[in-house]
């Protein structure tokens, strides 16, 4: 960075004293830092001089000067930004006060210096990677029930979250209450030993534990729509709620004898959940989503920012990795994706039909 010299004295065409301005009094705005070791910067903004110190209109200005040092009254450093009235002074040391002043320059020469202001860069927190810090789980990803089911004991199935030792399980009734509320350790769910996915079945579930009571009616889910949800838990609190997930239930029609032949319900499958990508990814990102029962076909659909189609694809459930009961399927598809962010899409299909889309899950490919 250019020392400063001090300027000469005034001449009577030089251009007028101007101020640092920041909305109300003088006050200076440091940028976030965002990423660990990003060095603090302090914007300024002021009210451009309108006349000469003569009085005369000003119409020949040419631009400023930014002195500013860590000492007050005293720069240690002069940048020439040019005709503008807004600029970001950067690579600031942390933990350090910066005292600034600015002045206006013409083919005469150059103005007083406004009043000073200054800025304490605040030192940025940063975070030794080396260290594994204490953290509730993440969230876990909910499978089904989510379609018309029949009969009164659902078996609830999601993907574990990590780090997770306990699981809390919600379902809100066709009344809109809350019809269970109830919590199980891992172990008790099937996915206390790194399995790839956890299930309870109703009532089942409470004649399995012998430390929890039966009090579990012998009819549960009754006609009708429900919601459920899954929170994950450990000895540092509880992880986010999991989406919310819908299915209905409708009861077995009774035939009285003679007994007829058995009436096979035949439907498309339910709605996968998708995983990943979601976020920064490389030109050819892996697609993860959770695997459906029934499902025997997968489409995969992806969408650029301007609406186009650019990957429309479709895998047997083999090809997928998901079709002997994996939790997940996943599927890299040979197209490399330009820089610009996309949406995706999956959905699953049988015999019967197609199940409905996924939500939708954005993702950006950057520049390399």
């Amino acid at each position: 960075m250019t020392r400063w010299i001090r300027p000469r004295p005034l001449q009577f065409f030089l251009v007028s004293a101007l101020f640092i301005f920041f909305s109300s009094n003088p006050t200076l705005a440091a940028t976030d830092t965002d990423s660990l070791g990003a060095d603090g910067s302090a914007i300024l903004t002021w009210e451009p001089p309108t006349t000469k110190v003569n009085g005369q209109q000003l119409t020949d200005l040419e631009g400023y000067k930014i002195y500013y040092g860590v000492t007050p009254d005293i720069y240690s450093w002069v940048i020439d930004v040019g005709d503008v009235n807004t600029y970001e002074v950067i690579e600031l040391d942390e933990d350090v006060t910066y005292y600034f002043a600015i002045t206006a320059y013409n083919v005469f020469g150059e103005s007083q210096a406004s009043p000073q202001v200054s800025k304490f860069i605040e030192p940025v927190d940063v975070v030794d990677p080396s260290v594994e810090p204490d953290a509730v789980p993440g969230v876990a990803i909910l499978l089904s029930p989510n379609t018309a089911i029949s009969g009164v004991s659902p078996t609830f199935k999601w993907i574990p979250a990590e780090g997770a030792e306990i699981y809390s399980i919600s379902v809100k009734g066709p009344d809109g209450t809350w019809v269970l509320g109830e919590s199980f350790y891992a172990s008790d769910t099937g996915c206390g030993n790194g399995e790839a996915r956890c299930s309870l079945t109703f009532p089942d579930i409470y004649i399995e534990l012998s430390d929890v009571p039966l009090t579990f009616p012998d009819v549960f889910f009754t006609d009708g729509d429900y919601e459920w949800w899954i929170v994950a838990e450990n000895s540092f609190g509880a992880g986010s709620h999991s989406e919310g997930m819908a299915f209905s239930v409708y009861s077995e029609t009774v035939v009285d004898e003679p007994v007829v032949d058995e009436v096979v319900v035949t439907e498309p499958p339910g709605q996968t959940t998708l995983i990943s990508p979601n976020g920064e990814v490389t030109h050819t990102p892996t697609y993860t989503w959770s695997a459906v029962d029934g499902a025997t076909t997968y489409s995969l659909s992806v969408q650029s920012s301007s609406g186009a189609w650019v990957v429309n694809e479709s895998f047997y459930s083999s090809d997928v990795g998901c079709d002997n009961g994996e939790a997940t399927c996943s599927a890299t598809v040979n197209i490399t994706l330009g820089a610009d962010d996309y949406t995706w899409w999956a959905v699953a299909k049988n015999d019967y039909g197609a199940g409905m889309h996924s939500k939708p899950m954005q993702f950006t490919v950057s520049v390399q």
